[in-house]
């Protein structure tokens, strides 16, 4: 994949991010400093990092990013009561 994204010079932010392989490994970024990321950057490296606990490390970098992020302001209740409800007959199942 280097050698494609160097003939393509593909920018980082257009570069694949992160691949999962369950049990196997995940394909990540690779820093000069040996630091793994599931972002690309300039000076990183896609690199194999085998692991049977590919999951948990694969959520574990993309996790750092997602957890950044802002959502908008979520109104739970206004939205609650647009939904249609269907509540059990409690007397029925009383008996």
């Amino acid at each position: 994949m280097e050698k494609k994204f160097s003939e393509d010079r593909a920018p980082p932010y257009s570069r694949i991010d992160t691949v999962c392989v369950l049990e196997k490994g995940v394909i990540c970024n690779v820093y000069p400093n040996e630091q793994i990321d599931a972002l690309p950057g300039c000076r990183s490296q896609l690199r194999c990092i085998p692991t049977t606990r590919a999951l948990l490390l694969f959520y574990s970098l993309v996790g750092v990013h997602l957890f950044k992020a802002q959502i908008p302001f979520f109104d739970l209740h206004e939205y609650l009561l647009k939904v249609p409800f269907k509540w059990p007959d409690l007397k029925s199942t009383q008996a």
